[in-house]
């Protein structure tokens, strides 16, 4: 086994569940005009009950009774300010006794920690909420147990991400909580050992926070990034990201699979830094991610893998155009990725669905014959108030709904898959959803 090369971090080896991160310990100042007010504590970062700066800090000596009323008041802007340098905005400040107390406050527009300006020779960060990735074999310092190395790399820039080593006792205890949790830590160099501005960095680490969230099958963010230079840290960004609290959901990987996630990444990196790509998959994911997470109820996340999907099918299909309806987009952007239009036979209450007799707006019947029909029936009900849609809709059961939409979001996952240039083998949620238990088959193009 190889040994960690990323830097062994003790503070995330007792990282808890929700538990504040620490920011920053230390001396600062809180001021608003004249009035300030010098202060020793900790900035942390809060998960619950929404992400967000919190400063906890006692004065070291009298203070000005004025300068007390006018920083917790209200009216006017607090800033907190470390070194000299604006860090953020403050609300909400609370002092717990009249003199020489306690204060407590919320940060507001958070700045960069540290001098930006300077470019740095790595970037590090931690991932939360990320689920189990099947990556190289690691041993940390003092441990035999192998962990968990992922290594992403193409021409300009090598990524190492790993996961904490309590990983897999704090997993129990995330799917409990439904909360947050650091799992793995990770850096960023450039391969000639050129130097990163913080510019930069940002960009590639949205990058990355993307391609890991499909994976994840929820959103999750690249945090806290350091600037380091000689392991001395030039800047740090602690501002908010979003990260999606911890939720069960199906997605198209398992960590039984033996997937080449770095192939996957090389292709992903090319769209992202391709200004005629970016928007196509930075906003099929999006809705992607929104649908799986089932934000919007069942019919609402129809809605959003639809659109994702005829997004898609503008990026996918060479011939694509604006003549033909949103059924025959699909059916084009499932013939592109050679699969069947056909409703898969375990989801049941959907093939039960082809048997049902529906209206449209001259009472002429018909039936849904295909995948495709079935998404935009109801997406169709959803959006347009007419009162037949709207009787259609009645006769779609909650289980047929159910089941459309995980058929919408597996052709999602399915038609991503085959733009990153995917050849191998996925979990085909529309069987393992019933199952309950994955359903590693090869994707359809390769058949």
């Amino acid at each position: 086994m190889e040994s960690t090369v990323i830097g062994y971090d003790e503070n995330l080896e007792n990282f808890e569940v929700n538990a504040p991160y620490l920011i920053y310990q230390g001396e600062f100042i809180l001021k608003k005009g004249e009035h300030e007010l010098i202060l020793v504590g900790e900035i942390f970062f809060n998960w619950l009950p929404d992400s967000h700066l919190s400063f906890r800090a006692e004065a070291q000596s009298e203070l000005d009774p004025i300068s007390v009323i006018n920083i917790t008041m209200l009216i006017g802007v607090t800033t907190l300010n470390i070194n000299d340098q604006e860090i953020g905005t403050c609300i909400n400040i609370t002092q717990h006794s009249e003199l020489n107390g306690l204060f407590e406050g919320k940060l507001n527009k958070y700045k960069i920690l540290g001098d930006s300006s300077r470019e740095v020779e790595k970037v590090s960060f931690y991932v939360p909420n990320l689920s189990y990735i099947s990556g190289i074999p690691v041993v940390w310092p003092g441990k035999s147990a192998g962990l968990q190395r992922l290594i992403f790399t193409n021409q300009e820039y090598s990524i190492i991400i790993e996961q904490n080593s309590k990983f897999f006792v704090n997993k129990p205890k995330l799917e409990k909580a439904y909360g947050y949790c650091i799992q793995y830590y990770g850096e960023v160099r450039k391969n000639d050992d050129g130097l990163i501005s913080y510019d930069e960095s940002k960009k590639l680490l949205s990058c990355l926070s993307h391609f890991l969230s499909f994976i994840n099958g929820r959103r999750t963010s690249a945090l806290f990034a350091k600037g380091e230079i000689n392991d001395n840290q030039i800047w740090s960004d602690f501002g908010r990201y979003h990260v999606d609290p911890y939720k069960y959901v199906t997605t198209w990987y398992h960590d039984r699979l033996n997937i080449n996630l770095a192939e996957m990444w090389k292709r992903f990196f090319s769209y992202w830094y391709d200004d005629d790509q970016q928007y196509s998959l930075r906003t099929s994911i999006a809705w992607y991610l929104d649908a799986n997470s089932n934000k919007i109820h069942v019919e609402g996340s129809i809605v959003l893998a639809q659109a994702a999907l005829e997004l898609l099918y503008f990026w996918l299909v060479p011939q694509s155009n604006d003549n033909g309806n949103t059924e025959s987009k699909i059916l084009d952007l499932l013939l592109e990725i050679k699969q069947s239009e056909t409703i898969p036979s375990e989801l049941q209450s959907l093939t039960d669905l082809t048997n049902s007799v529906l209206r449209n707006k001259k009472s002429n019947s018909y039936t849904i014959d295909n995948g495709p029909k079935t998404i935009l029936e109801i997406r169709n009900a959803m959006t347009h108030g007419n009162k037949w849609r709207q009787d259609n809709l009645k006769e779609i059961s909650t289980l047929a709904r159910i089941d459309t939409y995980i058929l919408a979001l597996w052709y999602v996952e399915l038609s991503l898959l085959f733009k990153l240039g995917h050849n191998g083998e996925y979990n085909n949620r529309s069987i393992s959803i019933h199952k309950k238990e994955p359903a590693i088959e090869d994707v359809p193009w390769i058949l």
